[in-house]
């Protein structure tokens, strides 16, 4: 399999959690639709059920996200990559340079 190198005129989006981080590429604006959803609307793209979305904050460049009623790491990752996804990220090769970050947690 190929790996998904960044997009030159696009953005690369980092997302800490668990320990851990992964990269996502997108094009302009897709961290903005991200954290529009997230913080105006209070909903995770991709999912109907509005009960996992504890907190959402946007600080500058950093995106702070809660996550509750789940149970594992696993979950988590799951969750978060399924959301990034339908912000219109994909996963790609890192480290890469990141303005936006999005730093996730769950209780």
């Amino acid at each position: 399999m190929n790996a998904i190198k960044p997009m030159p005129s696009g953005e690369t989006i980092t997302v800490r959690a668990c320990g851990s981080q992964r990269y996502y590429a997108g094009f302009g604006g897709t961290f903005a639709i991200l954290a529009d959803s997230l913080v105006r609307k209070q909903a995770l793209p991709g999912f109907y059920d509005v009960r996992w979305l504890k907190y959402a904050r946007l600080e500058a460049n950093t995106l702070h996200v809660v996550i509750q009623d789940i149970n594992s790491d696993e979950e988590l990752w799951s969750i978060l990559d399924v959301a990034v996804k339908n912000s219109g990220a994909f996963p790609c090769t890192g480290p890469a340079p990141a303005a936006q970050i999005i730093d996730a947690r769950w209780e």
